[in-house]
């Protein structure tokens, strides 16, 4: 489900958040309220990929949110302007081909992607700017996507078909996937 909210707004207005945990990549922060917000942010480029330090590390604040059981709820978000996460870092991912690295690599995702599926717990993509691969895949782990008013959100993993098909109806489905049609938020309603 999308809603049209203007996320760089409200995300910082809502909770006083102090900082519980900072990886290179990844930010962890709880509320007042307990709920988790992980901030993806990889300062060195423009753009959020997952590589296997990416992966790695949302795993490891996978296994804090499961271990606390304070938390009420989760929000995956990103510091950047005009991109959500644009997926896998597809040079290395070629590179890994040949050694069987890629397969290992695409596995791991899956098993990080369905541990946040399987949360006890609310879990919200908030999703400002384009998504692709990997990004649209974690956006369909979580219970609920809201964008803001100006994302287009591109899917171009095959690996996201299944997950897909548990959130989508399958027009939309036929049509966003075949038809490369890019999703633009508008208010509900």
């Amino acid at each position: 489900m999308f809603r049209a909210w203007n996320l760089p707004e409200m995300i910082p207005q809502c909770w006083s958040m102090p900082a519980v945990a900072s990886l290179p990549l990844i930010q962890r922060e709880i509320g007042k309220d307990r709920v988790c917000v992980l901030t993806f942010d990889r300062s060195e480029s423009g753009a959020n990929i997952f590589d296997a330090a990416t992966m790695r590390e949302l795993g490891e604040h996978v296994d804090a949110i499961e271990s606390d059981t304070s938390i009420r709820g989760l929000i995956i978000a990103s510091a950047k302007k005009s991109i959500f996460i644009a997926g896998a870092d597809l040079k290395t991912l070629l590179k890994q081909a040949p050694t069987g690295e890629m397969r290992e690599f695409i596995a791991e995702g899956q098993r990080v992607f369905n541990r946040i599926a399987a949360l006890n717990i609310p879990t919200v993509a908030a999703i400002h700017g384009a998504c692709a691969g990997g990004g649209y895949e974690v956006t369909l782990a979580c219970d609920w996507r809201v964008a803001s008013d100006d994302p287009a959100t591109r899917k171009h993993a095959l690996a996201a078909i299944d997950r897909r098909r548990k959130r989508c109806r399958s027009d939309f489905e036929g049509e966003t996937l075949f038809g490369e049609r890019s999703v633009k938020a508008r208010p509900r309603g």
